[in-house]
Parts: structure tokens; C-alpha cells; sequence
């Protein structure tokens, strides 16, 4: 058990460095836990913004030899292998695409194409295909366009992580204050924080602050470092 930790470690740190990533995050760590605990296939699991797709074989008297799985959003034209973790479940991981509500999909098992099992929701294409589909959680749909400028200067702010935090927003635009501005939780959406405000035009600077931690914006790709050599996040207002 040992070696084989070792070697899906290996496997998944190989994961992260094709996706442009770096060191073992809380995200990474999570996608490695699972790989190693999953027994069964079973629904598709949203990790940060990972969604880790599994299947395994119906009875143990069937030996699979190869999985494979084809997205909607590709027309279906490529087909991205599995991996097997040490308890024979065939795992997919892959970045959650932005732009779409859903994602649709089939399993490919030994050359034939199937839909998932354990896909939470299923279709019939105009083809007569059956497709499988799984809703993309509304916190990932927003946070891909966060922060989102509208009319008059007014900002939303976004921020996913567990639920019943108490988190902040702080900035330049109201001297970094960090208790002024509380992000509210979606009721309907637990770990969902966000925050509509006015702010001054120019180049915006600011960070979250969940329970007295420091968090730069994860899906605003504009960083920078403030007169403190400290990490932001940032955007410019018209």
C-alpha cells in the first residue's frame, strides 16, 4: 500500500505540473486523498476547480482493460484515458470548463461507449446517444467571472470556500480595513460569499479575509505586491 501511495502521488503530481500548478495545495491534496479512498465508481466529485470522474467494473468477475471518457464541449472528438487507482476504481480528473452550466459526457469501456452509471443525470441525444450530464455547482459558474464590473462603478466580489465563515473584504479603496466590508453567504448555496460595492475608478487592490486569514482572490488571475511585499489581488475599474 506504501509503494502504491508513492506511485499515485507521482501520478498526480505529473497531473499538476500539465495543469500549470505547482506544490501541494489544499486542492491537490483533496484530489490525492480521494483518489486513494474512492472504492467504487461513483458521481462525479467537484474538487476546487477539479471534477474527478470514476467508473468501475459491474461484478468483480469482469476485468476491464481500459476507460475512457468524451466531453460535449469537444463535439466528442477526443478521448482522455483513466487511471486505476489500487482498490481497481478507473479515475478521471479535469478542469472544470468555464462558459458552460453543465457538462456532458461518455464513458468509453474496452471500445464501447456507455453512459456513466453513476451520472446523476441522463439524456438522449437527436443521434438516439444516451449522454450523461452533471451541473456545474453555481459557486464554480461565478467564479469564473469574478470580480464582475457593472454600470456605475459598482463591483461584485466573490468568494468560495467552506460554509459559516465570517469573511471580509478589505482594499485600498476602503484603507484595508478588515471588518468593514462582511461578504454575505448564499443561503441557497453553502461556501457561496459575495459582495456588491461602489468603489473609486483606477487600479482596485484587495484581498478576502476568512476567520483572520489573508486570501488573495484564486480566480482573479491579477496579482500583485503591495508596498508591504505582501501578495494581492487586484483589477481596474473604467
Amino acid at each position: 500500500m506504501k509503494k502504491y501511495n508513492i506511485v499515485l502521488l507521482t501520478i498526480l503530481l505529473s497531473f499538476l505540473a500539465l495543469s500549470g500548478l505547482s506544490g501541494l495545495t489544499n486542492e491537490s491534496v483533496s484530489i490525492h486523498m480521494h483518489i486513494t479512498n474512492t472504492e467504487q465508481g461513483q458521481s462525479p466529485v467537484f474538487i476546487g476547480r477539479k471534477v474527478l470522474f470514476s467508473y468501475s467494473a459491474p461484478s468483480k468477475k469482469r476485468y476491464i482493460r481500459r476507460v475512457g471518457i468524451s466531453f460535449g464541449f469537444e463535439d466528442y472528438r477526443v478521448v482522455y484515458p483513466f487511471f486505476k487507482n489500487g482498490k481497481n476504481v478507473f479515475i478521471y480528473v479535469a478542469d472544470v470548463p468555464a462558459g458552460i452550466a453543465s457538462i456532458d459526457y461518455r464513458i468509453i469501456v474496452d471500445g464501447l461507449w456507455i453512459a456513466d452509471p453513476n451520472s446523476p443525470q441522463t439524456f438522449v441525444s437527436n443521434d438516439g446517444f444516451t449522454i450523461s450530464r452533471v451541473e456545474i455547482p453555481a459557486y464554480l459558474k461565478y467564479s469564473t467571472e469574478t470580480p464582475v464590473i457593472k454600470q456605475g462603478r459598482t463591483v461584485q466580489f466573490i468568494y468560495s470556500g467552506d460554509s459559516g465563515k465570517s469573511v471580509f473584504l478589505a482594499g485600498n479603496f476602503n484603507n484595508w480595513d478588515p471588518f468593514m466590508l462582511r461578504m454575505k453567504e448564499d443561503p441557497g448555496e453553502p461556501g457561496l460569499y459575495s459582495l456588491s460595492i461602489k468603489i473609486p475608478s483606477g487600479n482596485q487592490y484587495y484581498t478576502f479575509i476568512a476567520d483572520g486569514k489573508e486570501i488573495i482572490d484564486p480566480n482573479n488571475p491579477k496579482k500583485a505586491i503591495d508596498k508591504n511585499g505582501k501578495k494581492v489581488s487586484y483589477l481596474f475599474v473604467p
